[in-house]
């Protein structure tokens, strides 16, 4: 398929590439190569802990993971779990807001657009991410990997613009500023726009700062309201399993994350977010948020608030657009047909 108009020439070398993301073999072997760098630094990272601790929601770090891989649920993409994927625990905050759509449909990659479905009163969702990634490792390796602190925003339900009806909509992240080099690396490597900053925290706190100039980028804070939020988080973890769309050169990678929603924990929490700068979609300035709980449907909008979270995952690695049509074939076919209407 040719490219959409302003997209990039395709590139033979990243053709190939991805070509290699859609093969098993390519996973495992990446896999066995991979993970003694990854238990490298773990051991550095673990070290430097010591000397600046990531406390970020302490009292829910370090919990017992599940066995790896984790069983696919109905909501998942039909992509086969495999102990050759990336696994972890996910401990942070998450911020449902809506933003201008102009700002938003302004930071889309090429190729995509928003559901005019989800967008109310000229405003379409956002999602702050303030994350600690603990261990992050391969399914079959046994013993702790790497650690690291990663915050941005994300846009749910992009679309695609190749007149092909897919059945989930797509989960988009311009931007990711991550206290460590290697896992920034690693996005690259596959379409994440990482960028390596100073990023720390306290037990509820999130201040980003610019690498080099130490020019304050972000402050947050959060407030525990004490109260589960499990009742209103449905929607918005319907948005956390959808696959993530990253551009890479003139062709498009996706990537799953599959949640172990049954081991998760859910708190609604108070927050204060004050950009020091423009972020994609949301402009500069110091922004109030309820928890989630205190959020009702609105017109089709879904609650707006914060919640902290933790809970472990499982990120299926890269996959084409070619193969992403071949899973929505097939999880087409596996749907029941809907009922006559009477």
């Amino acid at each position: 398929m040719p490219p959409t108009p302003g997209e990039p020439s395709r590139n033979p070398f990243l053709q190939f590439i991805v070509w290699l993301y859609d093969r098993t073999w390519f996973h495992w072997l990446i896999s066995f190569l991979a993970q003694p760098i990854y238990s490298l630094m773990g051991v550095l990272y673990r070290l430097e802990n010591l000397i600046s601790p990531i406390n970020l929601w302490k009292d829910w770090q370090n919990r017992p993971e599940p066995k790896f891989p984790i069983p696919l649920t109905r909501t998942d993409l039909p992509v086969k779990t495999r102990l050759c994927d990336d696994c972890g625990s996910y401990v942070g905050t998450l911020i449902g807001t809506y933003v201008d759509v102009e700002q938003v449909r302004a930071i889309l990659p090429p190729g995509t657009s928003l559901d005019p479905a989800h967008i109310h009163d000229g405003q379409h969702a956002m999602i702050m991410l303030f994350g600690y990634t603990e261990d992050l490792h391969f399914g079959w390796w046994p013993f702790r990997s790497m650690n690291y602190l990663e915050c941005g925003v994300a846009v749910p339900h992009i679309c695609i613009d190749d007149n092909v009806q897919y059945v989930e909509r797509f989960f988009y992240i311009p931007v990711l500023h991550l206290n460590r080099f290697y896992p920034v690396l690693l996005g690259w490597m596959v379409g994440y726009r990482k960028k390596w900053s100073r990023v720390t925290t306290t037990f509820n706190t999130y201040t980003i700062k610019g690498l080099f100039t130490g020019k304050p980028i972000l402050h947050a804070e959060f407030n525990p309201t004490k109260l589960e939020a499990k009742e209103n988080s449905e929607h918005w973890k319907e948005l956390c399993e959808e696959p993530h769309l990253n551009q890479f050169g003139a062709d498009k990678l996706f990537l799953h994350f599959h949640w172990d929603w049954k081991s998760a924990l859910f708190e609604s929490v108070d927050a204060t977010v004050t950009l020091y700068e423009d972020f994609p979609g949301i402009k500069a300035g110091t922004y109030d948020f309820k928890g989630l709980d205190q959020g009702r449907w609105d017109g089709g909008r879904a609650p707006i608030g914060a919640v902290r979270l933790a809970s472990p995952f499982e990120l299926l690695l890269p996959f084409s657009l070619s193969k992403l049509r071949a899973h929505t074939k097939q999880q087409k076919a596996s749907s029941p047909p809907a009922a006559p209407q009477t």
